[in-house]
């Protein structure tokens, strides 16, 4: 996958999406990495954005997804509780939902990254 350009509209760049359950976030996952961490906003085949997330955990029995949802958890400042994988469990592009209304703060801590 290619770097993403940056667009006219700021809020393109944001792997974001509101909805009126909460906040979609849309990752693209490495499982087997060396470590856990975040890599860079990438287009995934949707052609959206997505963020670049590298775990330690292998693709079996759900232990990825698992990673994936406890490592944004932690870096988020979330309960596990509070994230949940809506789509693509076998799948390396995933869309969780963050049950938290603040867009805002979520925003602020990718741009962290």
């Amino acid at each position: 996958m290619s770097q993403l350009k940056l667009f006219d509209d700021p809020l393109t760049i944001y792997p974001l999406k509101e909805t009126n359950r909460g906040i979609e976030l849309f990752v693209k996952v490495t499982p087997k990495a060396a470590k856990n961490r975040f890599g860079t906003i990438v287009e995934d085949s949707h052609k959206r954005h997505a963020l670049k997330v590298y775990v330690t955990a292998p693709p079996e029995n759900n232990q990825a997804n698992q990673a994936v949802i406890e490592f944004i958890a932690k870096q988020f400042r979330l309960s596990k509780s509070q994230i949940l994988l809506v789509n693509g469990a076998t799948s390396r592009e995933k869309t969780l939902l963050i049950m938290d209304e603040n867009i805002e703060k979520i925003k602020a801590m990718i741009e962290a990254i």
